[in-house]
């Protein structure tokens, strides 16, 4: 079956994301499931499942680190979409747009709480440390993509930085993280996270494009809806620097 020729599809989707409910609020819980764990491309996950089989960790010893990626990814989309003041992510109601700002706030903190918690209990400090790192990369990223919002200036080697920050990092992580629990050489588990950053670069550029194909899930131009540069709005002002003065106007 195609099961069997893919292993990793096969873990990806047996993979439980599920959260345990709190004995005074089930509704957190449920939230979640019906929001940001309902769905999506699982893409850290199979990235971490794809370089457990290449570095020699099989799919038992790489799930744990599957599902805190995936968590922290959600946890990250809570957090973003009150930034943004998104209503919609996947054709469903986002986080915030359920349960309100500070709520969805809440539950991203939660969710981190509970891989924090999953990584210590598989006992590898050094694999916790740099998900602390890779979590102070996401918020600067979010940050410096905060800098640039309404600004026509940004270059490309400040949204190529942020995409390493906000995209790569965790993707880094997925990628180094298998290598880091087998014994690697410092220096292929380095390899392994700058992979994962040039991945989250790729991921986010080809992102941006779909941005802007109106047959999208997403909104048409949501990123320049929401005065954010990406890089088909810097490819066009990089050909035509006439039409920073039209943007600004469609953002005043």
């Amino acid at each position: 079956s195609q099961h069997d020729l893919n292993p990793e599809l096969n873990a990806i989707l047996a993979l439980d994301l599920s959260i345990p409910e709190h004995p005074d609020l089930p509704e957190i819980s449920h939230s979640l499931a019906e929001s940001v764990l309902f769905g999506g491309k699982r893409l850290r996950p199979m990235v971490t499942f794809l370089a457990g089989r290449f570095f020699g960790l099989d799919a038992d010893a790489a799930r744990p680190f599957a599902r805190a990626a995936e968590l922290t990814h959600a946890a990250t989309l809570c957090h973003d979409d009150v930034v943004d003041a998104a209503q919609l992510r996947r054709n469903r109601p986002t986080m915030n747009r359920l349960v309100g700002n500070a709520r969805s706030v809440l539950a991203g903190d939660i969710l981190l709480s509970r891989v924090v918690r999953e990584i210590v209990e598989e006992g590898n400090l050094e694999v916790l440390a740099h998900l602390a790192q890779t979590l102070e990369d996401l918020s600067a990223g979010e940050w410096l993509q905060l800098n640039y919002r309404h600004r026509v200036d940004a270059s490309r080697s400040t949204l190529e930085r942020i995409s390493y920050l906000k995209t790569g990092a965790l993707l880094g992580w997925c990628l180094a993280t298998p290598a880091r629990v087998v014994g690697c050489s410092e220096s292929d588990v380095a390899r392994a996270k700058r992979m994962g950053e040039l991945v989250g670069l790729a991921f986010q550029m080809v992102d941006d494009t779909i941005d802007f194909d109106p047959q999208n899930e997403k909104a048409f131009a949501k990123d320049l809806r929401e005065g954010m540069v990406n890089f088909v709005t810097l490819e066009v002002l990089e050909s035509k620097p006439e039409m920073g003065g039209l943007i600004k106007e469609i953002w005043e």
